[in-house]
């Protein structure tokens, strides 16, 4: 949503091209395990080691060729120890917060979301959504120092308001939405924001907005016949409105 509200055409185009990952995902990723599904879940999904480099005494770097050679034979994604010492303490961090210990002491993580709007289907991927629907959006940055700018930069509040306008459709409830932020840092400190309602529902009304551009588009790519991964046409298309283990989800119908 974040790529189609700055250009549809654009969006349209990337939809089709396989997105490059990166050290900051791949490490994200893995944080977002650690702090939010917990320790069993992050070693069910990652192995930590690798080579060490006998100059240092420390593991070789993810980006050398020792270490990634070393990764390529492992069963599993692979973090160094050093990083792994890393997403505890910001583990530490984000459960030492109050306002965090509440909102992640019951609900579910990873929640997958599919609906319609305007005849488009969307699809969205809750980070963390409380048992008393509250959505959650885990936040790593360098310096908490700069969250402002960078929930503007990022287009966070964008993403966000997709995400309850979406869940809204699914269980019929309109929810609030936390962010959670945690600095990857030697001593991290962390913080939750309430983003606000009003500033959500103007993105969510310049959302649909877009999505009514998308719509045409995808409307005028199907009378030619051409391919488009995002449309209505794509493997993902579904008349679905469901999002896993919710008691309020509409039923499937696919």
């Amino acid at each position: 949503m974040i790529a189609a509200r700055k250009s549809v055409t654009d969006f349209i185009e990337d939809s089709r091209a396989q997105r490059a990952d990166t050290d900051a995902l791949y490490f994200g990723r893995a944080a977002h395990v650690h702090t939010l599904e917990g320790v069993a879940a992050f070693h069910r999904e990652y192995i930590v080691g690798g080579p060490t480099n006998p100059r240092t005494g420390k593991t070789y770097g993810t980006r050398s060729k020792a270490y990634q050679a070393w990764a390529r034979t492992q069963p599993k994604p692979a973090v160094t120890p050093e990083e792994l010492a890393l997403i505890e303490r910001m583990t530490r961090s984000v459960h030492g917060k109050r306002a965090a210990q509440q909102l992640l002491s019951d609900g579910k993580a990873e929640l997958t979301g599919r609906t319609e709007i305007l005849g488009v289907p969307c699809q969205i991927r809750l980070d963390w959504l409380t048992g008393d629907d509250r959505i959650v959006d885990y936040k790593t940055c360098a310096d908490l120092s700069t969250i402002t700018v960078d929930v503007e930069q990022y287009g966070y509040v964008i993403q966000q308001a997709f995400y309850r306008q979406c869940l809204e459709r699914i269980i019929g409830k309109r929810c609030p939405v936390y962010l959670v932020w945690c600095e990857k840092t030697e001593q991290p400190n962390s913080v939750v924001w309430k983003l606000d309602d009003d500033r959500l529902d103007h993105e969510a009304s310049e959302n649909e907005r877009v999505i009514g551009e998308l719509e045409e588009v995808f409307h005028q790519l199907a009378k030619e016949k051409r391919p488009c991964q995002s449309g209505p046409s794509s493997k993902t298309s579904t008349k679905t409105q469901s999002i896993q283990g919710h008691p309020r989800a509409t039923p499937s119908i696919a």
